[in-house]
């Protein structure tokens, strides 16, 4: 698995020593510049996940660093932490409008830098993740469009192909025509590939209780249980029972003492069933399974 990288940027070793150290205790690789024109050299070099940059260096100062790292296409999403001795309001304003997503003050807590460059990491990894979602829905939507496009001129050409087929006697262009309509099949399995995979890809989300989904699941283990020779039987006494019945039988698994529960979940059928006018047999039958 690849480290991540972070560039560090400041013209005091002694900072850059500190900081080094701290950071390759907590997992990270790390790379060094001592003033402005060295950190965009390296930034395209050493290719950052994220920068601590000081503000105050030699030839080219923090500020127009960020700036042009900003104007970029190529590096604007890399975060940057902006790590001086300058306190003043107006430097900071300054520093966050250029787009730096942080601004700490010399002398700094290590242990909240090290909090602050995993919260931007994680920002970061999360905006990598969309960048690369949205990549891959506007290749499906022009794959889609492609499919759509060549699905009726191949529907075209192989209908006529077989016709052609049927019609000829010559057995070269039967030849021909046979390889025509082979290779329209394969584009036509193709597309419906594309097709499948659309499917996959979209989720549909719908409205629905937690807890129903819970009880179903339950039901369906306690139906295994009890009624493995007689399903159909057990999927009727599902239906009839009111919403207590259920209840019964859903705290009894969880309890994991069935047998109590199900004579329970029974008296229940029976009361039930009688309102329904249910077969006697049945209810007989039905507390025969449940003592078993």
């Amino acid at each position: 698995m690849r480290k991540i990288k972070i560039l560090i940027v400041d013209d005091d070793k002694r900072n850059v020593k500190l900081l080094t150290e701290k950071l390759n205790f907590d997992g990270y690789e790390t790379d060094i510049a001592y003033d402005g024109l060295e950190a965009l050299e390296k930034v395209e070099s050493f290719e950052p996940d994220l920068i601590l940059l000081d503000i105050m260096m030699p030839k080219m100062n923090g500020f127009e660093v960020a700036r042009k790292l900003k104007a970029s296409e190529k590096t604007k999403y890399i975060p940057i932490i902006i790590l001086t001795a300058r306190g003043e309001v107006e430097d900071k304003v300054l520093g966050l409008d250029i787009g730096a997503e942080e601004y700490l003050c010399k002398p700094v807590s290590l242990t909240e830098l090290s909090a602050r460059v995993r919260s931007l990491l994680r920002i970061r990894m999360l905006q990598t993740r969309l960048s690369e979602m949205e990549k891959l829905a506007a290749l499906g939507q022009m794959v889609d469009g492609i499919a759509h496009e060549v699905r009726n001129p191949l529907m075209a050409i192989g209908g006529m192909a077989r016709r052609v087929k049927e019609r000829i006697t010559d057995e070269q262009m039967q030849s021909h025509i046979s390889l025509i309509i082979r290779e329209v099949e394969r584009l036509e399995k193709m597309i419906e590939r594309i097709d499948e995979y659309k499917k996959f890809q979209v989720s549909e989300l719908k409205e629905g209780d937690i807890n129903d989904s819970i009880s179903n699941s339950i039901l369906s283990n306690l139906r295994n249980h009890i009624a493995k020779e007689d399903n159909e039987f057990f999927d009727s006494v599902i239906k009839v029972l009111d919403a207590e019945g259920k209840k019964i039988l859903l705290d009894g698994m969880v309890k994991a003492d069935e047998s109590h529960v199900v004579i329970e979940a029974g008296d229940r059928f029976q009361e039930a069933a009688i309102e329904n006018d249910s077969d006697s047999d049945d209810r007989e039958r039905f507390n025969d399974e449940c003592c078993h």
